[in-house]
């Protein structure tokens, strides 16, 4: 656990990247799932997560078979947009 010490227990995620120097390619924000009150996490358009994921070999498909990348980038999370 990182702690920051300051008047705010609000810390942040710019903040804490730039006073401890980790995270640099972390993003805040909400991810834009389809319908996760129904357990549906594939991406909507205009997500943050859409080719903002890393490329991993041993990942070429997402969770519903689909191919990695389908975009300049892969996607955070198992679902490819």
């Amino acid at each position: 656990m990182i702690v920051l010490k300051g008047s705010s227990s609000d810390t942040s995620l710019d903040t804490w990247k730039s006073v401890k120097g980790k995270d640099s390619h972390s993003k805040w924000g909400d991810p834009l799932f389809s319908d996760p009150s129904h357990l549906d996490f594939t991406l909507l358009e205009g997500s943050p997560a859409v080719d903002a994921g890393l490329a991993l070999p041993v990942v070429w498909r997402d969770k519903q078979w689909v191919a990695r990348p389908r975009g300049p980038s892969h996607d955070c999370g198992v679902f490819e947009k």
